[in-house]
């Protein structure tokens, strides 16, 4: 029995271990967006677990730094080290956000905006209407927004 809860223990640690994994340092362009969405009443967090890009900005990987706004909302945020980098980035994305990775499409369940916000790009997985216009305000209208092939049901 106790060899059992031995093995339970290990494969728990070993499941919760990308939990700890050393977060690279924070780009300064995120932390000062970061801060002016506080300052627009929207609190996040920087996730602690690795997380992979989506398919639209998936070559971007080592650019990317995810974020959680309260409850459950997703922000993927994308930095570069100009402006011009991330114009060429987003010209990449077609305006319905239909990408592929490896051949497949992902289909998303709501409409979810790109943004561009000078040397950033954000894309947020979340249907929340103050988020998205914290983030208008703050960067104009999104660029791209995903199409909802499989709508949620509410």
């Amino acid at each position: 029995m106790k060899r059992s809860v031995w093995w339970l223990v290990l494969l728990i640690l070993i499941a919760c271990s990308s939990d700890t994994d050393t977060l690279r340092p924070l780009d300064q362009q995120v932390s000062n967006f970061v801060t002016e969405l506080d300052v627009h009443g929207i609190s996040t967090e920087r996730s602690k677990v690795s997380a992979t890009g989506e398919a639209c900005l998936g070559r971007y990987q080592s650019d990317l730094h995810v974020f959680h706004a309260p409850p459950f909302e997703r922000i993927d945020f994308y930095s570069f080290s100009d402006e011009s980098l991330a114009i060429a980035a987003s010209d990449e994305i077609p305006a319905d956000a239909d990408c592929h990775d490896d051949g497949v499409v992902i289909d998303w369940s709501e409409e979810f905006p790109y943004f561009r916000c000078g040397a950033l790009i954000a894309f947020i997985q979340s249907p929340d209407d103050g988020l998205q216009s914290a983030f208008e305000e703050l960067c104009g209208p999104p660029f791209a927004v995903t199409v909802a092939r499989f709508p949620a049901v509410r």
